[in-house]
């Protein structure tokens, strides 16, 4: 797909210059003959100069439209590149839908069980590595929600102490900061 893009800019890129090239050629002839019929008469020559002039002026509008023509169509085929990759994507995403959806049926025609059918792809050492990763993020994640929390030990210790019935100022909070109880 990318290389079908790549060969329409490619080509979209040498009709452009070729029509450049043509324009030029063309633009160069028409200086040529305004050159060779300078040594004429003067009243004949300001006719003969104001057809040449209408008629550059008519060539240059001619390679105007010519050049807008092709930057159109570049646009359009750069446009039609753009929807051909989106389009071989979506039928990527189908296709590997379509294979997922075909392993099931044949797990489940076969009596497999589909995960555990998945899972065959994988070596000892891979599922050993992926566990290992997945407990340190769990063990990360534990942590971090660990320093999260911020225990209110005052309330809980009054709550301990009319739970317990205990006189108020019993139970002593450790502030381990400080080194010292409060």
């Amino acid at each position: 797909m990318v290389e079908d893009a790549a060969e329409a800019a490619t080509e979209s890129e040498e009709k452009t210059d070729g029509i450049q090239d043509d324009a030029a050629e063309v633009e160069a002839e028409a200086e040529d003959s305004m050159e060779g019929q300078e040594g004429s008469e003067s009243a004949p020559q300001l006719t003969a100069m104001e057809a040449r002039k209408a008629k550059m002026e008519q060539l240059r509008k001619k390679i105007a439209a010519s050049s807008r023509a092709n930057r159109a169509s570049l646009v359009e085929e750069s446009a039609k590149a753009k929807i051909t990759a989106r389009e071989a994507a979506r039928l990527e995403k189908q296709r590997k839908l379509a294979e997922a959806l075909r392993q099931k049926v044949d797990a489940d025609e076969n009596g497999l069980d589909v995960e555990r059918a998945k899972n065959w792809e994988w070596t000892i050492e891979e599922n050993d590595n992926w566990e290992k990763k997945l407990a340190r993020k769990a063990r990360r994640r534990y942590k971090k929600d660990l320093d999260h929390i911020k225990p209110d030990l005052v309330s809980y210790n009054k709550q301990k102490e009319i739970a317990m019935g205990l006189p108020a100022g019993t139970l002593v909070v450790f502030n381990p900061m400080a080194g010292t109880s409060q």
